[in-house]
């Protein structure tokens, strides 16, 4: 059984530096892009969806249909780019913590880490 030491700070245990390029992006740097991806999504989806059991602006609210480009935005962005709409705002991308190079994520069950571009 292996005891795990107290980290000094986030992402020591990942091997990423303390602050600066490639280190662990703060939750409210996180949580702000995924704030802007899913208000980005419920905009898109409102253009294309318009419901008649509602009126005025209400009518052109999305609803549960903001999640396929959400999910378009997530699969696409971090499989090719390595970062969303929002995390490309906020300087957020997201890593193979195991490569030598911050390379767009591959397909494989790899560790991951969002960072602070």
């Amino acid at each position: 059984m292996t005891s795990t030491a107290p980290q000094h700070y986030r992402g020591e245990r990942l091997g990423l530096p303390a602050e600066g390029t490639g280190s662990l992006a703060p939750t409210g740097t996180r949580a702000l892009a995924l704030l802007v991806d899913c208000a980005a999504s419920g905009l898109i989806a409102s253009l294309f969806v318009r419901r008649s059991d509602l009126h005025g602006a209400a009518s052109h609210l999305p609803g549960s249909w903001s999640l396929i480009p959400l999910a378009i935005d997530y699969i696409v962005g971090l499989i090719l780019g390595g970062q969303t709409l929002g995390m490309h705002l906020f300087g957020v991308r997201v890593v193979r913590v195991d490569a030598a190079s911050p390379a767009p994520l591959s397909c494989g069950h790899d560790r991951l880490a969002g960072t602070g571009a």
